[in-house]
């Protein structure tokens, strides 16, 4: 079976952020499939390239170089 990728929706742009250490930072991705498709899967987040750990629904950074 053929599947569509995700249709984008909403603002999906991404923007620098910069937060206190120990703080939180929130980035979403809204996505939509196909009528009578699959819902889409999980967006992968990576920074720079390189994949991010996800632990109970955040994103764990392994390193804060840019």
């Amino acid at each position: 079976m053929f599947t569509a990728a995700p249709i984008l929706v909403g603002d999906n742009q991404m923007r620098d952020i910069m937060v206190p250490v120990g703080k939180d930072a929130m980035f979403h991705c809204d996505a939509s499939s196909l009528p009578n498709e699959s819902p889409p899967s999980l967006p992968k987040w990576k920074k720079n390239g390189v994949d991010l750990m996800i632990d109970g629904g955040k994103i764990i950074f392994l390193s804060f170089c840019i």
